[in-house]
């Protein structure tokens, strides 16, 4: 398939071989990225060779409509070994597509190994994208500093082999150049979102596709179910309101898309606040059904702890998905969400602060919700899709 641009590349090489380590059949943050940055580079012209562990079901977006070629190896996940040895299962790949010469690496907790030998058997350049800090996300779920000083010291070294850095956030560049990583490699280029699939929907036609109360005032959140991630400031929110008399949210229900380590807390946790009866735990959902959820929604919301994400910031899935299916956000206020704090279509709460989070809430009620979605929509189109990211990932591999 011919993309917009005939030759992306400035040699006459349009190939790319890019690694994830993550299966692209689960419907999460990590699949969904590299299957629209792979997608939306092939529309640019560039011959994609996408190495991933071989998939159990289909791909979360599908990529039959451009010229993506899958290479998977052994999923590891299968016999309960931890995903992160993926990477290892993947070293034959990098000598087998060496003559591609450029590759894009989705960094992890043991890809060092990948970008070792790549740069050993002649990859250049290698682009190496940083999405989260280790040392912070292994803390996070509850191990010990001595083994995320050591996760930290492997990507400090793999950051050093890379020929460039694209970061998803300012807080994880300026986390580098604290390590000593060469400033002049690392670009920021943030997150962004499928504009087809998340796009606005009639509010009714999705309830009753959802066997859902037609005149219930609805929240929606779509995302991972781990330690960042602050359900429990919605919940006591909820119970707030519930207990404020408020004529416009006092009933309100949640409506959660997705799964992980923390579904079971979670689920404690509305038991203890006394709101399980208003929240409802969907599972996982393909994007376009998380889409129909938003859809029945009057608006969403993005909760987050400060501890894990103030140092490096946020490029949230989710706040881009919300906005471009016209839904209003209700978010925490940390560096990478209050950039958009000047915006119609957000209202921001102190994080952990569940009274500020219930008067956010309640505050979207007076508003014309509609309008304001059509905005967050309006800003979506503009900034939010993953066809601007492309082009700047195309500009990581070009000379300077």
């Amino acid at each position: 398939m011919s993309g917009k641009h005939a030759k992306p590349f400035p040699n006459n090489s349009n190939e790319l071989v890019v690694f994830a380590t993550v299966a692209l059949d689960v419907y999460n943050a990590p699949a969904l990225h590299i299957l629209n940055v792979s997608k939306e580079l092939a529309k640019l012209g560039v011959k994609i060779t996408l190495v991933a562990p071989r998939p159990i079901g289909e791909l979360a977006v599908s990529i039959t409509d451009v010229d993506v070629q899958c290479h998977y190896t052994p999923n590891l996940t299968q016999w309960r070994l931890p995903n992160s040895l993926n990477a290892l299962a993947q070293l034959a790949a990098v000598w087998r597509f060496r003559k591609k010469k450029r590759l894009y690496l989705r960094g992890s907790s043991l890809s060092l190994p990948l970008m070792a030998f790549a740069r050993l058997v002649g990859f250049r350049p290698i682009v190496l994208e940083v999405n989260g800090w280790i040392f912070d996300e292994i803390v996070s779920l509850g191990h010990g500093k001595l083994l995320a000083w050591l996760f930290e010291f492997l990507q400090t070294m793999e950051a050093n082999l890379a020929h460039n850095i694209r970061v998803v956030t300012p807080g994880l560049g300026q986390v580098l150049k604290e390590k000593q990583i060469q400033s002049d490699k690392i670009k920021t280029i943030g997150n962004a979102t499928n504009l087809q699939v998340f796009h606005p929907l009639e509010k009714n036609t999705c309830r009753s596709m959802l066997s859902l109360a037609p005149d219930k005032p609805y929240l929606a959140f779509v995302g991972n179910l781990w330690p960042p991630i602050d359900l429990e400031v919605i919940f006591k929110a909820m119970k707030h309101l519930e207990d404020s008399g408020d004529e416009h949210a006092d009933e309100i229900e949640l409506l959660i898309v997705g799964d992980g380590v923390s579904a079971g807390a979670l689920r404690d946790k509305a038991r203890s606040v006394g709101v399980e009866a208003r929240v409802h735990f969907l599972g996982s959902r393909s994007p376009e059904q998380a889409n129909v959820v938003l859809g029945a929604a009057d608006f969403a919301i993005a909760p987050f702890h400060v501890s894990r994400n103030e140092r490096i910031g946020l490029s949230a899935l989710k706040l881009f998905d919300y906005a471009a299916a016209a839904k209003p956000i209700v978010a925490s206020d940390i560096s990478g969400i209050r950039e958009f704090s000047d915006q119609p279509w957000i209202r921001l709460f102190t994080p952990g602060d569940s009274d500020a989070c219930a008067k956010a809430i309640s505050s979207f009620f007076t508003t014309d919700l509609q309008q304001v979605g059509g905005q967050a929509r309006l800003y979506a189109e503009g900034n939010f899709g993953w066809d601007r990211r492309a082009e700047e990932i195309i500009s990581l591999f070009t000379p300077r």
